[in-house]
Order: C-alpha cells, then sequence, then structure tokens
C-alpha cells in the first residue's frame, strides 16, 4: 500500500470507522513529514495526531492485521492459508452478505473469493 487510494480502498472496506477525515488527517500528517500516507500509518504514526480514541483503535487493528498477513507470507504459508485467514479476519465475507444489491450478485461475489481460494491450492512456488 504506497498511496492514498490504494490505502482508502483497503482501510475501511469492511467498515472498521476510518473514514474520509481520518484519512485526510493521516494525509496531512504524512505531508507535513514528507513520506506517503501509508508510510506514515505503518510506521511514523505518532498516535497523538490521531485524536479520535475509535479511530485509534481501528487504525491499531488494521496495522495488526497487516503485520500478521506480511508474516504469514515472510514464513511461507501456503497461499490458500494466506487468503482465507485475510477473509476470515477481515470480516470480508459478512461484509458482501451485509451490502444492499440483489442476492444473486452477492452469491456471484462469495463465490468469486472461494474460487480465488480454489485457486491458490495450485499455486506452487517457484
Amino acid at each position: 500500500v504506497s498511496d492514498v487510494l490504494s490505502l482508502e480502498r483497503v482501510i475501511n472496506t469492511p467498515k472498521r470507522g476510518i473514514g474520509p477525515a481520518a484519512i485526510k488527517g493521516l494525509s496531512t500528517a504524512a505531508e507535513r513529514q514528507g513520506i506517503n500516507v501509508a508510510e506514515y500509518v505503518f510506521g511514523a504514526l505518532n498516535e497523538e495526531d490521531v485524536t479520535s480514541k475509535s479511530v485509534r483503535k481501528s487504525l491499531s487493528g488494521f496495522r495488526d492485521l497487516i503485520s500478521s498477513i506480511r508474516e504469514k507470507l515472510e514464513h511461507n504459508e501456503p497461499l490458500h492459508d494466506v487468503l482465507n485467514y485475510i477473509v476470515d479476519n477481515t470480516g470480508y465475507r459478512e461484509y458482501i452478505l451485509g451490502v444492499k444489491e440483489e442476492d444473486s450478485k452477492k452469491q456471484v461475489r462469495l463465490s468469486n473469493i472461494d474460487q480465488l481460494i480454489d485457486m491458490s491450492h495450485t499455486v506452487v512456488d517457484e
């Protein structure tokens, strides 16, 4: 995650209570330090810059999640296990089920996730 747009896409999906105002504040703080927002969130974040306790807690949880995913990848855990971990620990299935759209579209999205995980079983490290 190296830019604001990419970070915005993942940091609050599913919702974690880190909205546009919080992202803007993080971006501003990162700019003051001359770094991108991802570097700020994962390295130079001064928790005192985040005034909301709930946003601080959400950011901490997000950073912990990303750190645990990185650790799994660094330890060469099977890709399907990592993908299952991501889906399970982000609540992404529940998020999809809660989206206001036709059930058939939700089922397609869930099926796509399952297919991705199934296909990841065939990935072999080269």
